[in-house]
């Protein structure tokens, strides 16, 4: 590597150390609102107001941010990335669910972490490059989004219980593990059981841990479950 490609690599990697991830909301009844930084809140909670559009760009990164999300009657739009519009405007169609992915040189320094407010169902588990989060056919607006930028190998202080409803699987995010559970009916007594696998790994271990779910029983007819460490 030559002198002043060198040097150029290593400013990269110097300026990816005070990389920030910034978002706006457009929110119904209001519009856009200021844009937010590094896992503050964009949209609003108690207000009952979906999020219709999301703006998502990078500061001070070599690399940049795309983005996707699932929009009412309409449905997974194409990516967009760096500040370009997600959702609608105007429409009154809200975001349900939406997937965050770092590109360039940045994803390979950091992950991004994001968690979505959904209506009826409050906070959501935190999900992570890529994954969606939200919740699809179901009809439940995000009305709000927090998304944060995690340097690799870093501990994530995303603690707490929270639950993710993505794709066909419910995951509950309790401190820094995801657990995603598959939910049967007992054929005797009526009881509804949560049966863990591991997944993400060729070798899939099934195990039935005779633990009740209590609640949301509504939800608890095809779901799937898995365990990783963040």
């Amino acid at each position: 590597m030559k002198p002043d490609s060198a040097e150029k690599a290593a400013a990269d990697k110097s300026s990816q150390k005070n990389a920030s991830v910034d978002y706006q909301a457009h929110v119904s009844s209001i519009g856009w609102q200021s844009w937010a930084k590094n896992g503050s809140k964009a949209g609003t909670t108690g207000r009952s107001l979906s999020m219709e559009g999301l703006k998502i760009k990078l500061s001070s990164a070599s690399g940049g941010i795309s983005y996707q999300a699932h929009v009412s009657n309409i449905g997974w739009q194409s990516q967009v990335a760096d500040g370009a519009l997600a959702g609608t405007t105007g429409r009154s169609l809200g975001i349900e669910a939406i997937k965050i992915s770092l590109t360039g040189e940045v994803a390979s320094e950091y992950d991004v972490y994001y968690r979505v407010h959904s209506a009826n169902l409050g906070w959501l588990g935190w999900a992570r490059n890529g994954e969606a989060a939200g919740s699809t056919g179901r009809g439940l607006a995000v009305q709000a989004i927090e998304i944060k930028l995690v340097e690799k190998g870093a501990a994530f202080s995303g603690f707490g219980f929270g639950i993710q409803r993505a794709d066909s699987f419910l995951f509950c995010s309790c401190f820094k593990y995801r657990v995603a559970f598959r939910f049967e009916r007992w054929r005797n007594g009526g009881h509804d059981r949560a049966l863990p696998c591991a997944r993400g790994s060729k070798r899939q271990e099934r195990f039935n841990a005779g633990w009740r779910f209590r609640y949301w029983p509504s939800l608890c007819d095809a779901f799937g479950l898995a365990i990783r460490s963040y």
